[in-house]
């Protein structure tokens, strides 16, 4: 699911975001900031645990959306 606005782009992806596990995660990317969607809290958050590696790959994906 891709949804893209002027400002930013929310993507699906499969990324180790919480714990270190691998899951299909929603993802927000406003310019720099890449947020990720809490289902506990029931909002995007940018207290993640994202590689700098992973967060390289969600923004060229949320690019090519």
């Amino acid at each position: 699911m891709t949804t893209k606005t002027n400002t930013e782009t929310i993507i699906t992806i499969n990324c180790r975001a919480f714990n270190g596990r691998l899951e299909r995660n929603k993802v927000c990317v406003d310019g720099d900031t890449v947020t990720v969607y809490d289902s506990v809290a029931k909002h995007y958050t940018t207290c993640h645990s994202l590689s700098a590696r992973d967060l390289g790959r969600i923004r060229r994906e949320a690019a090519k959306a």
